[in-house]
């Protein structure tokens, strides 16, 4: 990941930890945190570069998340996201079925 001033710019990388200039660069990152419900405190625990993502990858990369906060015993009681159609499409990869 490159730093210029108060911008950061990096490649895609989707959870590799490839370097590789034949890479698209990113012009978002998805980060996921771990929040207490009991206590106030928040911790980023991933991040992926990213150039937009289908449901599906997204999914997928929820899915590790959740499969790595297992393995250490982490009680996850909740996802939360904004509204948006990418995230929309990630829970209907989860099989949810949210009705308005």
């Amino acid at each position: 990941m490159l730093i210029r001033g108060h911008s950061y710019s990096g490649y895609v990388d989707k959870g590799s930890s490839l370097d590789d200039d034949s890479l698209p660069v990113a012009n978002e990152a998805l980060v996921f945190l771990l929040v207490s419900v009991t206590e106030r405190w928040k911790i980023p625990v991933a991040y992926f570069l990213i150039n937009g993502l289908n449901g599906e990858e997204h999914a997928n990369l929820l899915r590790t998340c959740l499969s790595k906060f297992y393995e250490v015993s982490a009680d996850v009681v909740s996802v939360t996201f904004d509204g948006c159609s990418a995230n929309l499409a990630t829970v209907s990869q989860l099989g949810c079925v949210l009705n308005s």
